[in-house]
């Protein structure tokens, strides 16, 4: 018979970075099938926005990043901090529709520049 084509949208969310592999499978209600290989890379966002903190050593400074969440549901993120003297809560939860502050502590132990 005469071969008929139709084009899908796949469409994929991936929460982190990283390389992927997976596969899709479409059967004919006869049975016969065609099924594809994936393989996805995933590479780390720019970041939002870049914030300079300045404190000095063993004094505790808050920076408040505010955090929108624009979906129709409540959001709790895990919260990653990476860099020296830097503290927070581990996880955030957003309203839906809304924001919140997350409120991130620097508290240098000892002198220097760190990017974090």
């Amino acid at each position: 018979g005469k071969l008929e084509t139709e084009k899908y949208q796949l469409t994929l969310y991936p929460t982190i970075g990283g390389n992927y592999t997976g596969s899709i499978t479409f059967t004919a209600p006869n049975g016969h099938y065609l099924w594809y290989v994936m393989s996805i890379v995933v590479s780390q966002p720019e970041p939002e926005s870049t914030i300079d903190i300045s404190a000095e050593i063993r004094k505790a400074v808050i920076a408040e990043i505010t955090i929108g969440n624009p979906t129709n549901r409540n959001i709790l993120f895990d919260v990653r901090k990476k860099g020296d003297g830097l503290l927070g809560q581990d996880t955030l939860e957003i309203a839906a529709n809304g924001s919140t502050d997350y409120s991130l502590i620097f508290s240098p132990l000892r002198e220097g520049e760190w990017t974090g």
